[in-house]
């Protein structure tokens, strides 16, 4: 999912995920980074965040200041990652296991009622 907001340039990483209403029940807190654009011929920077140091312990090292251009980035869960995965593969074949088996039932039924 992306969400866009403005940047007032005194928001941080936490009034971010706090204005979107938290972390999801996919997220993972441990993989929570800024992704920072360094101008031209500039390596970009990946600011990870320590989501347990922020909420748990109160450490606010790493409670970025966001700023225009930066991105906040939330991975999902690897099981989650591989549990949509799996079913964009399986979809197709359930939905011909699906029809199969109706046309089935229904010839079935039909035959049955006509004897």
């Amino acid at each position: 999912q992306m969400v866009r907001m403005p940047v007032t340039g005194n928001d941080t990483v936490l009034d971010a995920i706090g204005q979107l209403g938290g972390l999801t029940t996919v997220s993972d807190p441990r993989q929570v980074w800024v992704a920072r654009s360094a101008g031209l011929n500039e390596p970009d920077q990946v600011l990870p965040v320590d989501w347990n140091g922020l909420t748990c312990r109160g450490r606010a090292e790493t409670n970025y200041q966001l700023l225009p251009g930066d991105r906040l980035f939330v991975k999902a869960y690897r099981m989650v990652h591989t549990d949509v995965a799996l079913a964009r593969m399986l979809a197709p074949v359930e939905r011909i296991l699906g029809i199969t088996l109706l046309g089935s039932s229904t010839y079935t039924g039909v035959y049955n009622a006509a004897n």
